[in-house]
């Protein structure tokens, strides 16, 4: 898979702000809608940007089998 400047910009934010409170999931752990759902509660929490947010989706959902 050949990984867009979104993607990459979501899998370093990804990496930063979600293990900054717990050990990180693999992508392919969630479906695309689980994904949204956690990340849109818990991005809310730690008060990411809908930017952000948006980005660490587009990471974690253009994983293989997270659709």
């Amino acid at each position: 898979m050949v990984k867009n400047s979104e993607t990459l910009e979501g899998e370093k934010l990804y990496k930063i702000k979600c293990a900054s409170c717990h050990r990180l999931l693999p992508p392919e752990k969630y479906t695309k809608e689980q994904w949204k759902e956690y990340v849109e509660k818990y991005g809310q929490r730690i008060h990411l940007e809908q930017e952000e947010i948006n980005k660490i989706l587009e990471y974690l959902t253009t994983k293989p089998n997270s659709f």
